[in-house]
């Protein structure tokens, strides 16, 4: 059954809104001010789900996708609206997500527009299927399947990560290294994951395997090197598991670890790359924000927001990672507390640290609230506030979990400032603060980390 409607909004996944008889449509690839004819794919009692079959009048902000895999790959949402209406369809959701701050007096700063609008992400991640006569293909998945759509060259990407991945492709079915079959459980290739540092432009590549070599491993390799100068580390991950996750239980893994499923075939164990005059190694696990530039632009925010700067007072790092956002700020506090679950990214910090002269950053692993309690335990009562005034949270997706939030209710550190790329868990997490901790907003910023798609990194700064 086919259905004209005109769409009236965007939704939180960048999917555009309208009605049909009193009920909610979603349609994918539409933009508001769209009229379209739809096709409807699925009812339930309060919505539809449709797909444009025709558009009847084209929105005012609707473009060509430049890609012409647009609208197949599930990578992209938004690549068929103009750039400056990404920007402001991003900044009208977080008036909705934080609206009821927004109702109070809190205003939402501009969006921070990414200084590239394409070629931005420095980590391609493609996964391996059948291709042609049964040979590898890497692509990305459709959008919700695990069906993978073939992808010569992705434009969120520089040109070289895209071109080591085509030399990639070529030299495995060169040497008949079949491709992992999720249907069939068998096979060898699952992903190609290739990371590159933007100040140098040297890559690693990750090759996810069903098994823990293979066969003609150095041959590959060598052909691999020989063919692409800026290719300085080569490693295989072995994933011989029933799931698409691509790097499983990688908290406990450490460099060079022999029980470690991630192995070096060739080359360096990471590559540098530079945020602001500060150099961080990165390793093929590490988490790095993949929009350089825009990781800059952030790293600036945060410095100059931090209100506590001054040799009498020590900054948290809760979730620091390799130190992306702290270790730059060092030289500014007496100490740095630097804490992260995953072993590996503790390694890096601290070899980075080292790197950067930074004797007062100090990195424990585990859990932050328990690490944290366990540093306030050690100080006489009223000290720990006197001595750690500001505390940066970057936590996954997911968010601070109930043990932080309880804690940093009760212990009311003066400045938070939490970065999240789910401002609907940061939502969660902020409202909970205000309600329970007595902290109020002094500050929300949104970055356009990621140009093409709805999804938003926001920074929210909160005072006692």
């Amino acid at each position: 059954m086919k259905k004209a409607v005109k769409i009236e909004k965007l939704g939180g996944e960048g999917v555009g809104i309208g009605h049909i008889d009193g009920k909610v449509v979603f349609v994918p690839y539409s933009v508001p001010g769209d009229e379209v004819l739809v096709k409807l794919v699925h009812e339930t009692n309060s919505y539809y789900k449709a797909e444009i079959a025709e558009i009847i009048k084209a929105a005012r902000d609707r473009i060509e996708a430049p890609c012409q895999y647009f609208g197949v790959c599930g990578g992209c949402s938004h690549q068929n609206i103009k750039y400056g209406a990404q920007l402001s369809y991003k900044q009208e959701l977080l008036n909705e997500i934080f609206r009821k701050f927004v109702n109070s007096g809190v205003k939402i700063d501009e969006i921070t527009p990414s200084p590239e609008q394409f070629g931005y992400r420095n980590k391609l991640q493609m996964q391996c299927a059948a291709s042609r006569g049964g040979k590898i293909g890497a692509g990305f998945y459709k959008i919700r399947s695990h069906e993978v759509v073939e992808i010569d060259n992705c434009p969120l990407h520089s040109e070289p990560l895209n071109k080591l991945v085509q030399s990639t492709v070529s030299t495995l079915n060169q040497f008949k290294i079949l491709p992992y079959s999720e249907k069939l459980r068998r096979g060898t290739m699952r992903h190609i994951v290739v990371r590159e540092s933007r100040h140098s432009g040297d890559m690693t590549m990750t090759f996810v395997a069903n098994h823990e070599t293979l066969l003609n491993q150095t041959k590959i390799s060598k052909a691999l090197f020989s063919k692409n100068k800026s290719l300085k580390g080569l490693y295989i991950y072995h994933n011989p598991h029933d799931t698409n996750v691509i790097f499983e239980d990688s908290e406990g893994i450490r460099l060079n670890d022999n029980r470690s499923p991630l192995r070096k075939i060739f080359g360096d164990d990471y590559i540098s790359d530079n945020i602001n005059g500060t150099y961080f190694k990165i390793s093929p696990l590490s988490f790095f924000q993949v929009n350089t530039s825009q990781a800059k632009n952030m790293a600036k925010f945060i410095e100059d927001n931090i209100g506590f700067k001054n040799k009498k007072t020590s900054l948290i790092d809760a979730y620091s990672g390799i130190g992306t956002l702290s270790l730059g700020l060092s030289h500014k506090f007496e100490n740095v507390l630097a804490i992260e679950i995953v072993a590996q990214a503790c390694a890096l910090a601290r070899i980075n640290a080292r790197a950067a002269g930074a004797k007062n950053y100090h990195v424990r692993r585990g859990d932050a609230a328990e690490i944290i309690n366990s540093s306030l335990s050690s100080l006489k009562s009223g000290d720990f506030e006197d001595k750690y005034r500001s505390i940066i949270l970057d936590p996954p997706r997911a968010g601070i979990d109930e043990n932080m939030r309880a804690f940093l209710c009760e212990v009311k550190i003066p400045e938070i400032l939490y970065i999240s790329c789910n401002p609907h868990t940061q939502e969660r997490d902020v409202s909970h603060l205000c309600a329970k901790g007595s902290y109020k907003i002094a500050k929300i910023a949104p970055f356009d980390m990621f140009p093409q798609t709805f999804h938003i990194e926001n920074i929210i700064k909160l005072v006692q």
